[in-house]
């Protein structure tokens, strides 16, 4: 899935609640420069599997909310600059396994508001 819309930047809505992403390794650049997107709900993704979420969400500016209630990174080994360029994310909905990423991003772009589930 790395790079499937990669440089989308006209795309504003995107529904993926249907992906089946069980067998996933790779994630890396997947939206990066989506820079339209306003929110995005990933509760459905299963990232069991993955290994690598680098740049996954890079430079999407106008972002702000994301779910991703369900990610579980604790395979993951290349989570480099996976929020970069958010500037604009005023919510998170993550699991306890992405704190150090949300403190990262918070520290970096100056966050309102993060939730844990």
């Amino acid at each position: 899935m790395s790079n499937l819309f990669f440089k989308c930047y006209s795309l504003k809505e995107l529904n993926i609640s249907n992906f089946n992403t069980t067998k996933v390794k790779k994630m890396d650049y997947m939206f990066f420069c989506c820079s339209s997107l306003k929110e995005l709900n990933l509760s459905n993704f299963n990232t069991n599997n993955v290994t690598s979420m680098r740049c996954m969400f890079y430079a999407c500016s106008n972002l702000k909310e994301i779910n991703l209630s369900n990610f579980n990174t604790q395979n993951v080994t290349y989570k480099e600059s996976m929020f970069v360029g958010c500037t604009s994310l005023e919510k998170y909905i993550c699991p306890p396994d992405l704190q150090q990423l949300i403190e990262e991003v918070i520290e970096n772009n100056n966050q309102k508001k993060c939730e844990i589930s």
